[in-house]
This record gives structure tokens, sequence and C-alpha cells, in this order.
């Protein structure tokens, strides 16, 4: 079961989300050029469904939408970072939606040895209607 918060603690969470995030879209478009190995895409091209979420992840969404019944979340931005650098990004030009209609979740795996790190993030924003 998860447990929501009941402080101000996750409207500043979304606030400094929301202050620290980079349209990669809109930066490399502008730019023409990406640092290579990085594979851009929009929702369009590849779009943002349950479907694509980690089984943790759609997990936590599921019960989100049972504690919220008859709110509509739509994927709208993927990030995947390996080791820190971004390997994956599905998003467009548009920005991160308001404040109170984003949805945010992330789930990060580690792989270590005596010889090797290896961490990978997938972060996911969602629009709640």
């Amino acid at each position: 079961m998860v447990a929501m918060l009941e402080s101000s603690e996750p409207r500043e969470l979304i606030q400094r989300f929301r202050a620290s995030y980079l349209n990669f879209y809109r930066l490399w478009r502008r730019e023409a050029s990406r640092p290579s190995g990085v594979t851009l895409r929009t929702p369009q091209e590849q779009p943002l469904s349950d479907e694509v979420l980690p089984d943790a992840v759609r997990r936590l969404v599921e019960e989100y939408r049972e504690q919220h019944r008859g709110r509509r979340i739509t994927f709208v931005k993927h990030l995947r970072t390996e080791n820190g650098a971004p390997v994956l990004v599905v998003e467009d030009e548009s920005d991160l939606p308001p404040e109170d209609a984003i949805l945010t979740t992330s789930q990060t795996v580690t792989l270590n040895t005596a010889d090797s790190l290896w961490v990978v993030t997938d972060v996911f924003v969602a629009r709640i209607d």
C-alpha cells in the first residue's frame, strides 16, 4: 500500500522538480545537436502508456488511480539515464503540466560489482486531468 504524505512536502518536491527541469527536446532542436548515444523521440513517435512503465512504477500508478477515481493520467515525458547521462528522452516542446496537474514517478536500478557500477533511472511525467 502506498502511504500518501499529508504535508506540504509533496508540493515542495514538485516545485523543486519544476525548478530543475530542462526540456531537452527544445534545447537540442535549438542547438541542432545532441550528445552522441542519446535517442530523442516525441510522444507521438514513441507513445507513453502504462505498458511502457516498469512493473513497480505501474503498480504505484495503478494504486494512485484506485485512490483518485475519475482522474485521467496521461504520460507526456520520459527520461532514461545511465550512470547519470541521458540515453533516452521522450518529450516534445511542451512545458511541464501545471503544479496542480503533474504526476512524476521514477525508478532507479543499480548493478554493482567490485569493478563496475551501472545505475539506470527512468523518470516519467504525466498530466492529471
